[in-house]
């Protein structure tokens, strides 16, 4: 009877112990933020995933993973990228690579050591229409004052994202645009308020840069400016007076 009572009080202080343990060192789950990408959103196959972590303690042993499809399961479930979380407040600003276009969907997992993870779904689409650009001029050759003018197709351009069109001439920037929609077009004259001037000769080389979300596509156009510049607007001249 005895060994039996002190039995049941070993019991008890080892419930005791535990339940002080677990009461001492459990931490409540993170928060997650997915702000991109969108749910329901359509992106290229340069996927730019943010996401932002805050955990309960400030010295957390955790962090944020993505994975692929509909799955919670760190150990067994394939993944995109993680990030270990050294502060109270962590984000990862990451680019992930999807190869084939259509539906896809991510979870993105915020983990903490004696905690439950947090996780985020969001199902998106991918288009891997590839970048195009092109010079439409000068082409060939140009009188000293001319303008530059080109066309991009960025698709898709995802939520709050922008392309970026740089101009080089010569291996010189000298010029940019940011476009915010599938299709942009570029004019020096529009973008500046006058026309580019460069003094006759050549060949002059110019390029058309394109990027957006890790993406590149360029165009080339080689020219010459002429020596003799016309006067379209110039009338015939005067005949001599007798």
């Amino acid at each position: 009877m005895k060994l039996l009572g002190l039995t049941i009080k070993v019991i008890t202080c080892h419930l005791i112990i535990l339940l002080f343990i677990t009461t001492t060192f459990a931490y409540s789950s993170p928060k997650l933020e997915l702000t991109s990408p969108v749910d329901g959103s359509t992106t290229n196959c340069a996927v730019h995933v943010i996401a932002n972590a805050t955990f309960s303690n400030d010295y957390p042993e955790g962090g944020i993973s993505v994975l692929s499809g509909d799955c919670q399961d760190l150990d067994s479930c394939d993944y995109y990228t993680s990030r270990f979380c050294y502060e109270k407040t962590c984000s990862l600003d990451e680019m992930i690579g999807i190869e084939q276009g259509g539906p896809h969907t991510i979870t993105v997992v915020a983990y903490q050591r004696y905690s439950s993870n947090t996780s985020v779904k969001t199902s998106f689409s991918v288009d891997c229409t590839p970048l195009s650009v092109s010079v439409t001029s000068p082409n060939g050759s140009t009188s000293r004052k001319f303008d530059i003018t080109g066309n991009v197709t960025f698709k898709p351009i995802p939520p709050n994202s922008a392309g970026q069109l740089l101009v080089y001439l010569n291996e010189k920037l000298i010029d940019y645009k940011n476009c915010y929609s599938e299709i942009c077009s570029y004019s020096y004259k529009q973008q500046r308020g006058f026309l580019y001037t460069l003094p006759p000769g050549g060949p002059y080389n110019l390029v058309l840069k394109a990027s957006l979300n890790g993406g590149t596509a360029s165009s080339k156009k080689v020219f010459f400016v002429d020596s003799i510049v016309p006067d379209h607007n110039q009338g015939p001249p005067d005949c001599p007076q007798k």
